[in-house]
């Protein structure tokens, strides 16, 4: 089944199933090729119940887009840049929780992780 996100004018952009192995599932996009990436891939881990704990369950969202950019020496070349979200949240946690997690995270990520990720500032 493709995913549908939108990208930064706003229009949606669709990503396609690739493959699928056990708890990890590839998509790409149709700007995605042998030469230039344009792929997400969703993961998961099962939470593992211990004797004082239902355990948290693992996921990760990771976007690879190829990009071109200059090098010292005048020219280009062809790099992959990667964004990866990584949550861990317990068994048992409400939804009103989780939806203030998320919306925290997404608030941070509008507003500042541009800065940290591109300049490396940690200081707002």
């Amino acid at each position: 089944m493709p995913i549908s996100l939108k990208n930064a004018a706003n229009a949606a952009v669709v990503y396609n199933p690739l493959r699928s192995e056990g708890s990890k599932t590839l998509y790409i996009g149709v700007s995605h090729s042998d030469i230039a990436k344009d792929q997400l891939s969703l993961s998961t881990t099962a939470p593992k119940r211990s004797a004082n704990s239902y355990g948290n369950r693992r996921a990760t969202f990771n976007v690879v887009r190829t990009v071109t950019v200059g090098t010292p020496v005048g020219t280009t070349e062809s790099k992959d840049a990667k964004l990866e979200l990584n949550s861990s949240l317990p068994v048992g946690m409400s939804d009103a929780e989780v939806d203030e997690l998320f919306a925290r995270a997404v608030s941070l990520a509008k507003a500042d992780y541009k800065s940290l990720a591109v300049t490396g500032k940690t200081q707002f």
